[in-house]
């Protein structure tokens, strides 16, 4: 004989008190096992809990993490915590905690939001005028002669770049130019099968004859003594080798190399801005 209807739900919410009253696990579980519901604390491979309490625990400790970059010398307050927000997150790709592996690519997106943002603050705090800026970049960039004065924001940041950069550390130049061109690759077409691209002009190098070095660049102390060998370098298109140059250097994943790079353009904006 079919029940009162106000009783059951009574009954119900009665059950549902008892069920989430703490202490009462046993009869929970027993429930359950009668109307063959699963328990919602499903049982689960301890690693993986490992495995989250570590990235959940290295996040945590991200969160607060300094940044060994010196940005004490940005003085807008906004500026200099967007900074070492970018640097913390650059880390957190670096770590693997975003989606639990290693990105090497968005390691730098984020360098570059930190490299292009410091650059910006240099020609902004630098310069009192959009004329000193043209000026400053006529001096340095040959290939990038302004006609017109328009504030450094609008131009490019390889532009901008480049002429901070003239005569300074070469390494920084190029690591930064590459991280560059990945955050754009990311943004257009994507790396591509950078290995089949490497072995093939690999070997058109070895077939001219150009000695390599243990990256697989062209040695340039080995041919820069030798006018034979250096005609065979000034034969191969310089933008074929440099994409090459750059997919042995995006192979390598220099994690290291960039945070110097950073470190570095840093330490000479803090030094310029004082002059």
């Amino acid at each position: 004989m079919a029940q009162n209807k106000e009783q059951l739900e009574k009954l119900l919410h009665f059950i549902e008190r008892l069920v989430n009253e703490p202490g009462n696990e046993d009869f929970a579980n027993k429930l359950r096992q009668m109307l063959c519901v699963p328990s919602p604390f499903v049982s689960t491979d301890n690693s993986k809990l490992i495995e989250i309490e570590k990235y959940l625990g290295l996040d945590y400790l991200l969160d607060s993490a300094s940044s060994n970059i010196d940005y004490s010398f940005v003085a807008d307050d906004y500026i200099r915590e967007q900074l070492i927000s970018d640097f913390r997150e650059m880390l957190r790709y670096r770590y693997g905690v975003r989606s639990h592996k290693i990105d090497f690519s968005e390691y730098c997106r984020y360098a570059m939001l930190q490299v292009e943002q410091l650059i910006n603050y240099f020609y902004q705090n630098k310069f009192s005028s959009n004329e000193e800026v043209k000026c400053y970049i006529n001096q340095n960039v040959e290939w990038a002669q302004q006609e017109n004065a328009v504030p450094a924001t609008k131009l490019s940041l390889a532009v901008k770049l480049s002429a901070f950069m003239r005569g300074n550390n070469k390494k920084t130049l190029d690591t930064l130019n590459y991280v560059r061109d990945v955050r754009n690759e990311q943004s257009h077409r994507g790396i591509g099968d950078s290995q089949t691209n490497i072995i093939d002009y690999r070997k058109k190098l070895i077939t001219l004859g150009l000695p390599l070095n243990n990256h697989g660049e062209v040695n340039w102390y080995k041919i820069k003594d030798d006018e034979d060998l250096m005609m065979k370098y000034r034969s191969i298109d310089k933008g074929d080798y440099r994409k090459y140059c750059f997919l042995l250097w995006y192979n390598r994943k220099p994690f290291g190399d960039v945070i110097d790079a950073i470190r570095d353009i840093a330490g000479q904006i803090k030094d310029k801005l004082k002059e």
